[in-house]
């Protein structure tokens, strides 16, 4: 499923975090960040150790960033298909999920969404054109439950379909894989009595969980957040996607 990550300014995913996301994502990783008003992308990293030289190297904590880790569905495994991907040369982007219709064996969905649906658009308009209500309910129309989140050249960062993903300590996640799940089966869910909890707080609002309660907390389990339906369906939405 690839993971996505926007860490703000003053902000920075663990190493364990990191590593995770490697481990349940490995076809390949990047990151980018703006500086002086340029965006700056790192991809094509295929083992974790030159990954996170890298990453330490560049020393990006002070900047707004976004993090990739990818899962092949479509598209070779090399570089080219790796994310960060640029839109425009002020504009990038990092996506988590399947965009229907789009991708071959050569060049992943998200490649292609690129080319043929979000340059025209953003090179016409910049990117503050993801900003009009026409031109994002279209995009979200044509991506279902896919997460987008954009990065520009000034370092700002939008996302779209944030609420299918989760903020942890300021920093949003597109899905959980960043987690340690030690024996739980992250691929098809397979969480049952005997499988360990892998949540020691409540997903939602970090409160702790005890007893029966699993990923959320009883009072978050019966709240409608955001309009979305509460905790428990908007997950499922997007492991079903």
């Amino acid at each position: 499923m690839c993971i996505a990550i926007n860490s703000p300014k003053g902000t920075s995913p663990t190493k364990n975090a990191l590593e995770n996301s490697f481990d349940y994502n490995p076809d390949g990783a990047g990151y980018c960040f703006a500086n002086d008003g340029k965006l700056i992308i790192r991809k094509g990293f295929f083992d974790f150790d030159s990954f996170l030289k890298s990453y330490q190297s560049d020393n990006i904590q002070g900047f707004n960033k976004l993090i990739h880790f990818r899962i092949a569905t479509s598209g070779k495994v090399d570089k080219l298909n790796c994310h960060p991907f640029l839109i425009t040369e002020n504009v990038a982007m990092v996506h988590n999920g399947i965009i229907p219709n789009f991708g071959n064996k050569v060049e992943n969905d998200t490649l292609q969404y690129i080319k043929l649906v979000l340059r025209p658009i953003i090179k016409e308009g910049g990117a503050k054109v993801l900003l009009n209500p026409s031109i994002l309910n279209l995009i979200i129309d044509s991506i279902g439950h896919s997460k987008l989140a954009f990065l520009d050249n000034k370092g700002n960062s939008y996302i779209i379909n944030e609420n299918f993903g989760h903020r942890y300590n300021s920093i949003w996640y597109s899905n959980e894989s960043y987690m340690d799940y030690e024996s739980v089966n992250y691929y098809n869910y397979g969480f049952n009595a005997s499988t360990p909890n892998p949540y020691s707080t409540c997903q939602e609002c970090f409160a702790e969980l005890v007893g029966d309660e699993y990923e959320f907390c009883d009072s978050c389990d019966e709240m409608d957040l955001d309009g979305y339906g509460n905790p428990v369906e908007r997950i499922n939405k997007w492991i079903e996607a």
